[in-house]
């Protein structure tokens, strides 16, 4: 729930255009012959919007319109900038620019406004720099409510007023939430921490999550001679304290600080992972590993990427390469692609299984690209895949070796990509008995090999632990190799709608 500040810039200087400008000029930033930004419109889409909750379960967006039906074009043009504001800092894998793209021309089109684009400089603040996690979509609602009860509060003051609030960061903050103190509901105050940021970052640190705030103050306390009480506060001496002790940017999301106050952060000498290489799309690679000592996962719909890239610059790349796919596929994806490109290090295990063996090896350097027309196009070498230990599946693995087991470590949820079980219809199109008690087995067996797959790695650490190597210490779940296709990722299952407008 944190951003990158490199690649916040561009977000946050017009956010501030929009939001700034638009309360200290009245004008509106994309319909720029209207003053949408006046104590009269904001008043109207209070009246429409927050005194008037729609409670049906409907989309946002759905509501919204139902809501702003008839409303002047100045109303229409200050809702979509507010909703500008409350997307463009979240990164493409949890909305992507498309999608912002097209809700902002939606609300726009309710009203006529010829005039009214998202000309090229507002477009690419939408790349965003913040993950603001799954309540940042969950309660748009709230948050937005928030932006609508701020703008008429600071619009109805004289602009000498307005001014020195726009110049305050402190004052703005408490204008924030006596807000949220005045709807009687905190679900909205993540869009508090990410607007007080895109306002001030040189007071405000790019994290959306008051619970993580406190977690990095109370982990930190000993850098804090002097502790306020007010985490806001606190994170800026701290911040300003450890630039000064390292002479470097502090991220409190990156190592080497993350471990300090996040839990489940740890670090370890050396790491297991188990990569998939038996049945990749019918191909057996592990005969290929072993003989010239090397491990890979293949993803040939995105392109190069360099080894030790950012999360980010993966995320980008995935996002660019799969402009159709869900945000849970892209985020998977890119995920999945940064471990083995960044996280794996040389030194760390590498386990990989068939129905009948374990193979372990040892990472021994950087992820490589190769261009050649294949599968397994991202390759890092792995030494002593050759003469690992191998040991018979446990009780409870695939009875007759069919099928590809999981590309997943303990605790890593994946799916199993199976062929449906044909038979005849029955009456009325349904399927006959034999084709459901087919699927019961099938199911069976998937469960087997998970519990197969999950024992087989736990038995390659012990393996490896008996030949003289450090066998990986209990950590987090480790993730999979990236699936090879769009369709082999879990498809999100459909959320509600919130109940609320």
């Amino acid at each position: 729930m944190a951003g990158r500040p490199e690649s916040a810039a561009g977000v946050v200087a017009v956010v501030q255009r929009i939001f700034r400008g638009g309360l200290l000029s009245g004008q509106s930033a994309i319909a720029r012959d209207l003053e949408s930004w006046t104590a009269a419109t904001a008043s109207d889409l209070r009246a429409r919007f927050v005194d008037q909750p729609d409670s049906s379960s409907d989309t946002f967006l759905v509501k919204l319109r139902r809501q702003l039906d008839g409303a002047p074009a100045a109303t229409i043009a200050l809702a979509a900038e507010l909703l500008f504001v409350n997307m463009a800092p979240l990164v493409p894998e949890q909305i992507g620019i498309r999608k912002k793209l097209q809700i902002l021309d939606e609300v726009l089109s309710w009203a006529d406004l010829d005039a009214a684009t998202i000309d090229v400089d507002l477009e690419t603040a939408l790349t965003g720099f913040l993950h603001g996690g799954q309540g940042f979509l969950n309660y748009r609602w709230a948050q937005f409510q928030i932006l609508v009860l701020l703008v008429e509060r600071i619009a109805e003051r004289p602009l000498p007023e307005r001014e020195a609030l726009l110049n305050d960061p402190w004052a703005l903050r408490d204008e924030c939430l006596d807000v949220q103190r005045s709807v009687g509901h905190k679900k909205g105050r993540a869009q508090i921490h990410v607007l007080l940021y895109t306002l001030f970052p040189a007071a405000f640190q790019p994290i959306a999550s008051a619970y993580h705030k406190q977690e990095i103050v109370k982990a930190f306390a000993d850098e804090l001679p002097q502790p306020s009480g007010d985490d806001d506060r606190d994170l800026l001496e701290l911040r300003r304290t450890l630039e000064e002790q390292t002479g470097e940017h502090v991220d409190f999301y990156d190592e080497p600080w993350v471990r300090r106050w996040r839990a489940g952060t740890v670090e370890h000498d050396q790491r297991g992972w188990l990569v998939r290489g038996y049945n990749v799309d019918g191909r057996n690679f592990i005969p290929a590993w072993i003989e010239h000592g090397y491990c890979s996962v293949s993803w040939r719909e995105v392109p190069e990427i360099p080894a030790d890239s950012t999360k980010q610059e993966v995320q980008r790349a995935v996002a660019d390469a799969m402009p159709e796919a869900s945000t849970q596929m892209r985020g998977q994806a890119a995920y999945q692609l940064h471990v083995f490109l960044t996280v794996m290090q040389p030194g760390d295990l590498v386990v990989t299984v068939t129905p009948d063996e374990v193979h372990v090896g040892t990472v021994q350097g950087p992820a490589t690209y190769d261009p050649s027309d294949g599968l397994d196009n991202a390759r890092r070498l792995a030494r002593e895949l050759g003469d690992g230990r191998t040991a018979p599946q446990p009780h409870g693995a695939a009875r007759d070796g069919a099928g590809p087991p999981p590309a997943a470590a303990d605790g890593v949820r994946h799916q199993q990509r199976g062929r449906r079980a044909g038979g005849t219809r029955g009456p009325g199109g349904r399927r006959g008995r034999g084709t459901r008690r087919r699927r019961r087995h099938q199911a069976a067996r998937t469960a087997a090999r998970h519990r197969g797959t999950r024992d087989a790695a736990a038995d390659a650490a012990r393996l490896a632990a008996g030949d003289g190597r450090t066998a990986p210490r209990p950590g987090p779940a480790r993730p999979a190799r990236p699936a090879r296709h769009r369709q082999d990722l879990p498809r999100p299952r459909p959320r509600p709608a919130p109940g609320r407008p």
